[in-house]
Parts: C-alpha cells; structure tokens; sequence
C-alpha cells in the first residue's frame, strides 16, 4: 500500500509539471495553429535562468554585497525566470514563428526545432552538460503512517500540484473574465473575424506566447527540485512527453489536457515501476497511438466542420 500511494503522488506530481508545459502547446496552436516544438528547451532555459540566478545571487561570494542576498530570495528567482521566458516567447513569435506561418509554410516546425538545438548547444557551452541542482520551495516532507509502514511525501510535489490546480484556475477566469482573455478565445474562433471586430491579432498571438513561455519556465522550476537537477538535454523528454499529453487530452481543452496530464502521468508510474525503467516511456507512447487511432482530435478535443 506505502509503494501504490508513492507511485500515485510521484504521478500527481508529474501530471502538474506535464500540464503546465502543455498548456503552452495549446495557447499556441489554438491562437496561431502553430507549435513550439522547442519548448522542452523553454523549459530548461527557464530552470536553468533560475538555477543561475540562485547561484549567483545567494553566493556566499566575497564578491557579492552582503545586501544583495535579502533582495533575491527564491520566489523571485521564480518570478524573474518566468518573465524572461515570457518575454523570449514573445521573440520566438516575431521573428520565428510569424515569417514561417503565414500561408500553407509548415517552415515553421523546422525554425522550432533548429532554434531548440541552438539553444540545447548554447546553455550546454556556458553552463555545462551536467545537471545542475535547485532547492525545493519547501526543504522537507509530510511523514505518514500506512497500514504500518512509514510513506514519506515530498512537500515540494505537493506544492507543484498545488500550483498547477491554482494556475487551471487562473487560466480559466482569465479566458472567461476578462477581456484579454476573451480576445484570445475570439482569434481562436475566427482571426480574421476578430481582426475586423477591432482585436489586434497579432498583440494576441505574442500574448498566447508569452504565456506558452512563462508555463514552460515555472514547469521546468518546479520540475528541477523534483528530479534532483536540469541540465541541457533534460527538458527535451519532458517536453516530448507534456507533448503526447497536448494530443492525447486535446490540444483545443485545457480541462481535457489536465485530465490527459493526470491519466498518463499515473499510467507511466505504474508501468515505470511494476514494469521496467527501460519500457515505460516505449509503453506510455503506445497508448498515445491508441488514443489517436481511437479518436484523432483526442479525448476531449472538438472536430470543426466547415461550411463551403
């Protein structure tokens, strides 16, 4: 019993970090019909921002003012790195995204996925190839007593499901209260129909972006702790895996990719541990191919028909 609540908190916990990152997927092909496939490397740019500014800003350096510390605690760390890769999504849908998707260019797929290499190879050269640590939000965990035997639980794999539930919700009364959100739903709908209602389309698109690398930045942060370390090449698997979430769950549903991220999440601890490591992986993608031999749209996704 202690071993079957682990494997459910460990894929509770990924489900959290799973969802977040794919979010970004569907904000984006929802508004732009686009994906960032470099967006595992979004999420180790904006574990590895974090990392570094941790490690510099909290030195025991004799070089750093002893002032400095108070000022750059780890929230804002947090806060800090998911700005910047708000603000980088806004670059990546400028100046590689917007030239590429106009029409019927699929260059688009092609400029993602080099730009991912790019910055793969750049961190890698300034930061190393070795995972680099991050301390927890919270340094300690829950002890619980289970048919007799001691279950430890992770607080911070409490607290990334807890943030992700919080930020379901915000995204939800973001689309449904407010007017930017709104806007987002309507260029989702119809962009030329929104674009002649008044809605500036393309400050939309940036904007889908911009949240895509803010989601990818705190799931990377949040995903650190967890796995003991990032390095260059980590965010990749993640990312291809909060991918398979996107498609099995919907890309067109944020509800059905937070179902989709719990049920694969659970499925690939269940087949990682009663399995083997080796398989799982193999195994959880397989179920994706059922997914869309079963349903092509996903589980929670919508065909659209059109009227010619």
């Amino acid at each position: 019993m202690d071993i079957l609540i682990q494997v459910i908190v460990n894929g509770l916990s990924n489900a959290a970090i799973y969802a977040l990152i794919a979010f970004g997927y569907s904000l984006t092909f929802i508004t732009t019909e686009t994906l960032n496939f470099g967006q595992g490397e979004f999420v180790m740019m904006g574990a590895m921002l974090g990392i570094f500014m941790v490690t510099n800003w909290q030195s025991d350096s004799a070089a750093l003012s002893s002032v400095s510390r108070p000022l750059w605690p780890l929230w804002a760390a947090y806060i800090v790195s998911v700005l910047i890769m708000a603000g980088a999504g806004v670059l990546l849908e400028r100046y590689v995204m917007r030239p590429f998707s106009t029409g019927l260019s699929i260059g688009w797929i092609m400029s993602t996925v080099a730009l991912s290499i790019i910055l793969r190879n750049v961190f890698e050269l300034l930061m190393g190839a070795e995972r680099l640590p991050l301390k927890p939000i919270v340094n300690d965990s829950i002890k619980l007593e289970v048919g007799g035997s001691p279950v430890a639980i992770d607080w911070q794999k409490i607290i990334s499901f807890v943030i992700t539930v919080i930020v379901i919700i915000a995204l939800q009364l973001f689309f449904t209260r407010t007017m930017l959100g709104k806007s987002i739903r309507a260029v989702a709908f119809n962009p030329t129909a929104a674009g002649l209602m008044g809605i500036n389309v393309s400050f939309v698109k940036a904007l889908a972006f911009a949240i895509c690398g803010g989601l990818a930045a705190l799931g990377g942060l949040i995903l650190t702790p967890v796995i003991g370390g990032m390095g260059p090449d980590t965010g990749t698997s993640f990312g291809i895996a909060a991918f398979a979430v996107a498609i099995i769950g919907g890309l067109s549903s944020l509800t059905g990719i937070a179902i989709a991220a719990l049920l694969y999440a659970i499925t690939e601890q269940f087949i990682q541990f009663y399995v083997t490591i080796d398989l799982y992986r193999a195994l959880t993608f397989l179920l994706l191919i059922v997914v869309l031999a079963v349903k092509p749209t996903g589980l929670f996704g919508k065909t659209l028909v059109q009227k010619v």
